[in-house]
């Protein structure tokens, strides 16, 4: 920004090099750059996301349940799931920075839950891989910038404390959503529901 600045003031003062359309181009070219890398460290810093360091063998956490996904069509019971505003129930001594939020691979173990409900869960927690290879999808970098700090997968079966108040739009949306999975399984019925509903 102090460079942007910078350059302003300069282009201020010797305001004949704003008629070369050559010169002008170059000045919001650099302009463009420096908003541009200045945005994206405002933006790295607002997020410091929490990103978990070691492994968590076994560790409890209470969250609100944000994202439910069926992501594995030969095995229905195999889900994703996403938790946020967690709260970490263990005797062990848990590192300093703890993520907020976290992803889960539920193997067969059911969830009867929906997005909004609370939930308790026994958890093994691993930290965000880091890309093999210059060219290799960065997971690391897409998680920090959605707020997610570590993934694992669920070692008992979540319980429900408390259901969210639903509407009864959202329960319409919700017997739709199922009845589309119901007739439809696999990746068609995912592409319906989402399109749909």
């Amino acid at each position: 920004s102090l460079i942007a600045l910078g350059g302003l003031n300069y282009f201020s003062r010797y305001k004949e090099l704003l008629i070369n359309p050559l010169l002008l181009f170059l000045a919001y070219a650099f302009l463009s750059v420096i908003v541009g890398f200045t945005l994206a460290k405002l933006r790295t810093d607002f997020l410091a996301t929490p990103m978990l360091t070691g492994t968590l063998d076994s560790v409890g956490v209470i969250g609100r349940l944000q994202e439910l996904e069926y992501y594995d069509p030969k095995n229905p019971n195999k889900r994703r799931i996403t938790l946020d505003k967690l709260q970490y129930n263990t005797d062990k001594k848990l590192p300093v920075l703890l993520p907020i939020k976290i992803r889960l691979n539920t193997a067969a173990a059911k969830v009867d839950a929906e997005p909004g409900d609370e939930l308790a869960c026994h958890v093994r927690l691993l930290p965000l891989s880091s890309p093999v290879s210059l060219q290799s999808y960065d997971f690391q970098r897409h998680a920090y910038f959605n707020g997610i700090g570590a993934v694992g997968r669920v070692l008992k079966p979540c319980q429900t404390l408390h259901k969210k108040p639903k509407t009864q739009l959202h329960q319409w949306r919700y017997q739709l959503t199922t009845t589309l999975r119901q007739y439809l399984p696999g990746t068609a019925g995912e592409i319906a529901a989402a399109l749909i509903t």
